[in-house]
């Protein structure tokens, strides 16, 4: 006689709970369709994607040890998440392996926070700035936002001839080619080429007197960017003045703010355009 032994249904039921869970905890957890990691960096071990963004042109103000600095060009945001059943690294394991990875390719840690990190690589013409956020102290989670800006050996700049015809035709020029590092008013070395074509229309059209006017986008209160605009009118001034010799008495420095867009601040396009000196003819 043939005894097949039959199991108890409460048995049954947690053996069939205890599989399900096994299977659940084995089971990996894919990637978020259409994301993958940025090709400057891989991701942590046992790690996925939960979220991801890409924007050809955004902007993010990274903190660093000296304040914010504005970074502009192609964004990514990508997030990750622990695999099911894997165990949490942990915040500062999360950031010292990123801080060795960035290490290894010549990174430079601007910012090594409490809670995150923010470094910067320059590699192969670009400029890559990277955010590593883990959120919280359990490592069970992070953030990488990552901005990649173009690194300007010089943009198009208008030449002495070009800005003259321009400011015959309609009274005033824009610049594109003056730069300075957000919120400050100090000129960059990526300006010398603008600033020399300035100097030359000015040494070329003896009787030519200019506003030199300042603008921004709106980013930050009125009165702040009112000041900072003068600021960096001043700051254009004064190198035309004290290294070019062009005399003090044809440059009057004036800034207008956000006051004379031309175009939409609601878009980081917008704000870019709207952030230029501009060359006004002084009549009289």
């Amino acid at each position: 006689m043939n005894y097949s032994p039959r199991l108890h249904p409460f048995v049954l039921f947690w053996m069939i709970i205890i599989i399900a869970f096994s299977s659940a905890v084995s089971a990996k957890t894919s990637d978020l369709n259409g994301s993958k990691d940025h090709p400057l960096v891989t991701r942590m071990p046992d790690f996925y994607i939960s979220g991801y963004e890409k924007n050809e042109f955004d902007y993010e103000n990274f903190k660093t040890e000296d304040g914010k600095v504005r970074v502009e060009g192609r964004k990514y945001v990508i997030d990750y998440r622990i695999q099911p059943g894997a165990t949490p690294p942990g915040k500062i394991q999360i950031l010292k392996n990123y801080l060795n990875a960035f290490n290894d390719i010549g990174a430079e840690a601007m910012l090594k926070g409490s809670y995150y990190y923010v470094f910067k690589i320059s590699k192969n013409g670009m400029e890559t700035w990277v955010k590593v956020d883990p959120g919280n102290d359990d490592g069970d989670r992070y953030v990488l936002t990552i901005v990649e800006k173009a690194v300007m050996a010089q943009d198009v700049v208008a030449d002495a001839d070009a800005m003259a015809k321009g400011i015959i035709q309609s009274g005033h020029m824009a610049i594109y080619g003056i730069y300075f590092d957000s919120g400050k008013a100090v000129v960059k070395k990526e300006s010398d080429a603008a600033i020399e074509q300035i100097a030359k229309l000015l040494n070329n059209n003896p009787g030519l007197n200019l506003y030199v006017v300042g603008h921004t986008d709106s980013d930050g209160s009125l009165d702040y960017n009112m000041d900072l605009s003068n600021r960096r009118a001043v700051a254009v001034v004064d190198i035309l003045t004290n290294q070019h010799t062009i005399s003090g008495k044809r440059l009057i420095p004036k800034g207008l703010g956000p006051l004379a867009p031309v175009a939409s601040n609601r878009t980081p396009e917008g704000r870019a355009k709207n952030r230029r000196v501009e060359l006004v003819e002084k009549v009289n």
